[in-house]
């Protein structure tokens, strides 16, 4: 068994600043498709080109099509579960609230997932742990702001 080893290498580092430009840029992305899209249809388009893009990924690694619909029902299920329900629910709320103030409220799930794990005692909350929460959720408020607006006019 390898050590419990919690350090980030400068690859993790190069990789974890990669998915958040990805990510927090799919938010952006999104802001400039709502002006001319409809939200469900920008939705669609997302999950159908991110399948297109995998799709050659399972031809190269020989994986087969499931047979039948029992044998596709998991995928049915994980396929909503994680892509069009979160992504219709976050492109729907965009019409509302600005593309920023989407994705900085984006980035408190890590935060609340280690408070739910606590509550559900699938981990324990360890003070590393509540002093990332504190620090995550001071980061959220710095970037978000104080409730603070100038009022020009």
């Amino acid at each position: 068994m390898l050590p419990n080893d919690n350090r980030i290498d400068a690859r993790g580092w190069w990789l974890l600043g990669g998915l958040s430009i990805l990510w927090g840029g799919s938010f952006f992305f999104n802001g400039a498709a709502l002006r001319e899209l409809p939200p469900l249809t920008l939705v669609l388009l997302r999950v159908a080109l991110g399948a297109a893009m995998l799709l050659p990924l399972l031809r190269m690694q020989g994986i087969g099509f499931p047979k039948g619909l029992v044998g596709w029902a998991p995928f049915v299920v994980i396929g909503l579960l994680n892509n069009v329900i979160p992504f219709s629910l976050i492109v729907i709320g965009q019409t509302f609230i600005p593309s920023g103030l989407a994705s900085i409220l984006n980035a408190t799930t890590p935060l609340f997932t280690v408070l739910v794990m606590a509550c559900a005692r699938e981990e324990a909350l360890q003070m590393r742990r509540v002093a990332g929460v504190a620090l995550g959720l001071a980061g959220v408020i710095i970037l978000r702001g104080w409730g603070i607006e100038t009022r020009t006019g």
